[in-house]
């Protein structure tokens, strides 16, 4: 008597479900396994193929001074279908020989510099009897005797330049005050205060003023009206005449 009498008896089989074959999906082959199955040929087996399967690469000869020309085309070698072919890869230029980008703007200097150089150096003058200090209002320009007679030059002038339209005939008339002022003697010129405030100038801190700065002088004079002009008159018969004579 076993104390488990069942104990060697085995269990009952199951039963196997039966699997078809051709109904089982096979996982698509990928580009890595197909290239490994197919077998690639060796070198020395492309040097045995046949000269039906060998093509001529042509290519062009450089054309040199000084060298018997070569044919036009010429066989250079017979490279196996299959191979490629050194004839047929492009050129690559490198990165280190590539030439700059052609959106890269060009550098500009500033012209400040290159200004300063070519203007003229200014030079101390004296002032003349005569001359005529261009500038804000001051002691000199108002009582300067050849202010005083510029603007006297200039009252004879202006109903001339108003009554012109023409912008060529006021540049004449511009003009005509302009070599009257420079006939004067002693002076006859057109100076600008040295020092940047006009009110501290002496006797010998003015150089020659430039041709626009005198245009320009001689343009708004006769543009003025006259009863400003009127006006300023009284109030300089009451300035005293205190900046030193040249």
């Amino acid at each position: 008597s076993h104390p488990f009498p069942y104990s060697s008896i085995p269990p009952p089989a199951m039963p196997q479900k039966r699997i078809r074959l051709d109904r089982v999906r096979q996982p698509a082959p990928s580009d890595a396994s197909m290239a490994r199955s197919v077998p690639r040929p060796s070198m020395s087996q492309y040097m045995h193929l046949s000269q039906v399967q060998i093509q001529p690469h042509r290519v062009q000869t450089m054309q040199m001074s000084g060298v018997a020309q070569a044919p036009r085309t010429q066989i250079v070698a017979q490279v196996p279908l299959g191979v490629p072919s050194a004839t047929r890869i492009p050129h690559v230029k490198a990165a280190h020989q590539a030439g700059p980008p052609a959106s890269v703007p060009a550098l500009t200097l500033p012209q400040h510099s290159e200004d300063r150089k070519n203007e003229a150096p200014e030079v101390m003058v004296t002032l003349e009897r005569f001359d005529v200090v261009c500038g804000r209002s001051t002691k000199v320009t108002e009582l300067h005797e050849g202010n005083v007679r510029f603007r006297e030059t200039i009252d004879r002038y202006r109903q001339q330049y108003r009554n012109t339209r023409k912008r060529a005939a006021k540049q004449v008339v511009l003009d005509q005050v302009m070599r009257e002022v420079q006939s004067w003697r002693p002076g006859g010129r057109f100076l600008v205060a040295a020092e940047r405030d006009a009110a501290l100038a002496t006797t010998k801190a003015f150089v020659l003023a430039k041709s626009e700065v005198a245009e320009e002088k001689v343009r708004k004079a006769l543009r003025r009206d006259m009863e400003k002009i009127e006006a300023e008159k009284t109030r300089l018969r009451a300035y005293p005449k205190s900046y030193p004579e040249p």
